[in-house]
């Protein structure tokens, strides 16, 4: 790969993971092709520009894959104004897969809370008995990207320290 096209790469990733950059794009293409047209001529540097759009494009839309394809309206739309909740368990290192919402709400306005009812991703979830197992439940929103997290107590089990 060229250094042009990791450029574009590193644009495409920038995209995906904020909306600023994307106030670059319509220009970065117009300034590649003015730089390139007067030395080969328009036809190359046109395919300069369809290449790092390309691969840009590319990019940005294979990191945002998992969003596009669970909620294309919310992905589409770009709203900030409204948080889509993604669930996950981790009991220790890594996380699992995320957890379905059976009950309640979709998509959060800013600074809100809610009660959820979730679904492992598999048809059983197991947690070690241990004592001090310590379970966390982690709250990811894609836009802007956020971060939550809370202990979880199994009924009976001591609080962590």
């Amino acid at each position: 790969m060229d250094a042009g096209c990791q450029r574009a790469a590193c644009l495409g990733t920038a995209c995906a993971a904020q909306q600023l950059p994307w106030f670059l794009v319509p220009f970065l293409p117009a300034g590649i092709y003015a730089a390139r047209r007067g030395e080969p001529g328009a036809r190359p540097a046109t395919g300069v520009v369809l290449r790092i759009a390309g691969t840009t494009a590319a990019v940005c839309l294979l990191i945002n894959t998992y969003f596009v394809v669970s909620e294309p309206r919310t992905w589409a739309a770009g709203d900030d104004s409204a948080l889509a909740p993604h669930f996950t368990l981790t009991t220790g290192q890594g996380t699992t897969r995320w957890w379905k919402v059976v009950q309640g709400p979709a998509v959060l306005p800013a600074h809100a809370s809610a009660v959820h009812r979730l679904r492992p991703p598999g048809p059983v979830f197991r947690v070690g008995r241990r004592p001090g197992t310590r379970i966390r439940l982690r709250v990811f929103t894609a836009s802007p990207d956020t971060l939550s997290s809370m202990d979880i107590r199994l009924p009976g089990a001591r609080p962590s320290k």
